[in-house]
């Protein structure tokens, strides 16, 4: 399904406000969020982001890995 605005909205300020580690992990992804020339992976089970072009990965709050997830379903 397509997110709407507000839900994209929402996903990017928690990859902006993040605290992102360096490299990526090997974790298989379900989502896959493509924007800008860039494809960012989300592991819904886990609340994870990788971002292959930067190297580096993302993991939300339990309550944000929850909000995120009800925009997926």
């Amino acid at each position: 399904s397509e997110l709407s605005a507000e839900e994209i909205e929402t996903i990017m300020s928690i990859w902006n406000d993040g605290d992102w580690e360096p490299q990526i992990t090997k974790t298989a992804y379900d989502y896959l969020f493509e924007f800008s020339g860039n494809s960012i992976r989300y592991v819904s089970e886990l609340g994870l982001f990788n971002d292959p072009v930067n190297s580096r990965h993302l993991y939300v709050t339990e309550e944000q890995r929850v909000l995120i997830n009800s925009f997926l379903e």
